[in-house]
């Protein structure tokens, strides 16, 4: 198990010489196993029911993934790589029938497969406003792009419950992929062999019987400290009531923040998180909580609040090299008291041998049980889910790691060459939740590190999120 906060990078794949005729892969080509037809219907994995019942109109369980491109696109070639990539990923092609509540089942999309919403328009730093995609009626996956004059943007919208960022990483790649190889007309680069019949384990846990026995007795004696924590309250970054009762997110969703790292400053982040002994996913996560603490004292907020931090954890293992896009995670909390002396080393200490034990002691599996329990607990869980008051968590971080590191396309100054283009840059924006005011996403690619911030329009104003995105870039500097 790896925390997704530490996804490692892909080793790159040798390009194969050679030039043939290009023709269209087969999707039973790319699995061995079976076809995805006969996957269906595929019962939903615990995590997938949870962000499922999670979502209404008001909070799409949705983040999205921009692809910033120097020249211009093709749109009959970007809409047949789509076809071809949509293929090899069932659950992007399936949609959830729910009308069973004791058995909802991903189901394929009865209908042809949504083709790319073509815009002509300069790419701008705002996204562009994106509609809540219902998965009940619609696959999990819609796919924007804004074709300029001599730039291009490809904006990936998934749905969670669909597939987490790692998987919307390997769509993407195909994306990638598909598009040079119908730009050269030949197979050139190689599409990665996947194995849909994978999808049926996706919700299996990694430990069963009396594995799991003796990792739960183990446990035991942090049940007190696991007491505490549920009893716990939380604060929202900023006070406000939910907006459970809205039809629709804010006419600007997603609502978003980017700021890029030079490569320069990407490298003086890595080389002073690993001079002090460290992860750099501990220094992220202790300099939001200093951030949040700064922010909330400049605005008069009171100093002696619990913030939480919500972080994914990646469990994939190499057995699972070959699943296509799927919701392979869990989910770590941590806590954090304002009103506490903040020592910045002792609480980086302190982060840092968390994380540790979260992933020595695989405690990622602790929420997926937690999932089964709750399945028969629903009105109490359905209650603290829709409570108008209670905060589940305050704010979200995930840092997804080098980015397209296993593509097979060539490059340029360590940006991918994809087809007539240069990929310039890639942003991901996470999912906001109820009376939580602002999630961040890290990720890195061509040497450059990237935060994109998606915060809550109805409880933080765009200046306000600019500002918080300003004191993080501060915090992470090297001194």
């Amino acid at each position: 198990m790896s925390l997704l906060l530490e996804a490692s990078p892909r080793r790159t794949q040798s390009r194969p010489e050679g030039r043939a005729q290009y023709k269209t892969p087969e999707v039973a080509s790319t699995s061995g196993v079976c076809r995805p037809r006969d996957l269906f219907p595929l019962p939903l994995a615990p995590l997938e029911q949870l962000f499922l019942d999670d979502e209404s109109p008001a909070y799409p369980m949705q983040f999205f993934c921009r692809l910033r491109f120097d020249g211009r696109l093709r749109q009959d070639r970007l809409d047949e790589a789509l076809r071809i990539a949509q293929a090899r990923h069932p659950l992007l092609l399936a949609v959830v029938n729910a009308n069973d509540a004791r058995n909802p089942h991903w189901q394929p999309f009865a209908h042809p497969p949504p083709q790319v919403q073509w815009i002509e328009a300069e790419p701008a730093t705002a996204f562009p406003p994106a509609r809540f995609l219902d998965i009940r009626k619609q696959p999990g996956l819609h796919v924007a792009a804004l074709a300029g004059s001599s730039r291009s943007d490809v904006i990936l919208q998934f749905h969670h419950t669909a597939c987490d960022g790692l998987g919307a990483l390997d769509f993407a790649t195909d994306l990638l992929t598909a598009y040079a190889n119908l730009s050269s007309g030949t197979n050139r680069y190689r599409l990665k062999p996947l194995d849909v019949s994978q999808l049926r384990s996706r919700g299996a846990m990694s430990l069963a019987g009396w594995q799991l026995f003796r990792w739960g007795m183990r446990r035991m004696p942090a049940l007190r400290s696991l007491w505490r924590f549920m009893r716990r309250q939380p604060s929202a970054l900023v006070p406000h009531r939910p907006f459970f009762d809205d039809p629709a997110p804010p006419p600007a969703f997603p609502e978003t923040c980017v700021h890029h790292l030079s490569r320069t400053e990407t490298a003086a982040l890595a080389g002073f998180a690993h001079g002090s002994e460290t992860t750099l996913n501990a220094l992220l996560v202790r300099d939001l909580f200093l951030t949040l603490a700064q922010w909330r004292q400049q605005h008069q907020l009171p100093a002696d609040a619990w913030l939480r931090l919500m972080a994914p954890i990646n469990l994939r293992t190499p057995a699972d090299r070959r699943m296509p896009a799927a919701n392979l995670s869990s989910m770590f909390f941590l806590d954090r008291c304002l009103s506490e002396e903040m020592d910045a080393a002792a609480f980086l200490d302190g982060i840092n041998r968390a994380m540790k034990d979260i992933k020595h002691d695989d405690l990622g599996l602790a929420w997926l049980l937690a999932l089964r329990v709750l399945r028969h607990l629903p009105g109490a869980w359905t209650n603290a889910r829709r409570s108008r008051r209670r905060c589940l968590f305050s704010a979200l971080l995930t840092n997804i790691g080098p980015v397209l590191a296993g593509s097979p396309l060539p490059r340029d100054d360590r940006r991918l060459i994809v087809g007539n283009l240069i990929l310039d840059d890639v942003e991901f924006i996470p999912i906001a939740r109820p009376l939580q005011c602002l999630g961040l996403a890290v990720s890195t690619y061509a040497g450059k590190m990237t935060l994109g911030i998606r915060y809550d329009s109805r409880a933080l104003a765009a200046e306000q999120a600019k500002q918080v995105m300003k004191l993080y870039v501060a915090k992470i500097a090297p001194p």
